[in-house]
């Protein structure tokens, strides 16, 4: 990455697969990298967010939902415990 003229990375689901021993030092890299880089990483696995939440709390976490039409809304990502008591909230209020 050091000797790329782009000044990003952009990575897809890196922990998919990924040892949950690994998460915290894949963030660790993905910190360094930020330092002088933009990085973008797209994922569905909450482990890598949590590890950023508590490694990086400066750092911006986003979620980007496809709704009706196909409409994209890009929100602050809450911590799981927060978005799930608001999923809750959404069924009881689903008709």
């Amino acid at each position: 990455m050091a000797a790329s003229p782009l000044r990003f990375v952009v990575l897809d689901d890196p922990v998919q697969a990924m040892d949950p021993a690994k998460v915290d030092g894949l963030t660790e890299v993905l910190i360094d990298s930020a330092k002088d880089r933009q990085v973008v990483v797209f994922t569905q696995d909450d482990r890598l967010a949590e590890s950023v939440r508590r490694t990086a709390p400066q750092a911006r976490i986003v979620q980007v939902e496809r709704g009706t039409g196909s409409k994209v809304e890009v929100t602050e990502c809450q911590s799981p415990a927060r978005r799930y008591i608001e999923d809750a909230h959404d069924l009881l209020r689903d008709g």
